[in-house]
């Protein structure tokens, strides 16, 4: 019976793992490629780009919406839960944590870009575009203060 619990202990373990390893997605989400994200826009999704605003400004999918992922469950807040979102970012690593923001917010409708801007082929727009949060960077004025960092390196 002693060399017993402990395999039951590494299966109990393995168990946990799988599950959450093989947990689907959120019952509303769904992983898309670019034609998908061209047949949401066509469609009336809400494209948002989770990005910060410097890399929204460098190039987004046309008629998205930068809404940066520390502003997303403030301004998502304000959205209708039943309408189609499409997220996405560089890479997918933020738009991963914005889908699982989303769900647990009740989106029911959420499109995910997982292989993010860098994936995109087709055309780039350019600035500001639709964003739904006003960039802060104009608002920032410079002081003529100078700044000193100083580093300890132990020498």
């Amino acid at each position: 019976m002693k060399k017993a619990i402990p395999w039951i202990a590494v299966g109990a373990v393995v168990l946990v793992i799988a599950f959450f390893a093989l947990k689907p997605a959120g019952a509303g989400t769904t992983v898309v490629d670019v034609k998908g994200v061209q047949k949401a826009a066509t469609d009336g999704a809400r494209i948002v780009d989770v990005r910060s605003v410097g890399e929204f400004e460098g190039g987004h999918v046309p008629g998205a919406q930068n809404v940066p992922l520390d502003q997303l469950q403030s301004v998502a807040s304000q959205w209708d839960k039943n309408a189609p979102v499409l997220v996405y970012c560089q890479t997918g690593a933020r738009s991963a944590e914005a889908v699982s923001m989303l769900e647990q917010a009740g989106f029911t409708k959420i499109l995910h870009f997982d292989k993010g801007i860098v994936a995109w082929t087709g055309s780039l727009e350019q600035g500001g575009g639709s964003s739904a949060a006003p960039s802060t960077a104009a608002a920032v004025k410079p002081t003529a203060i100078p700044v000193m960092y100083e580093f300890y390196t132990g020498w």
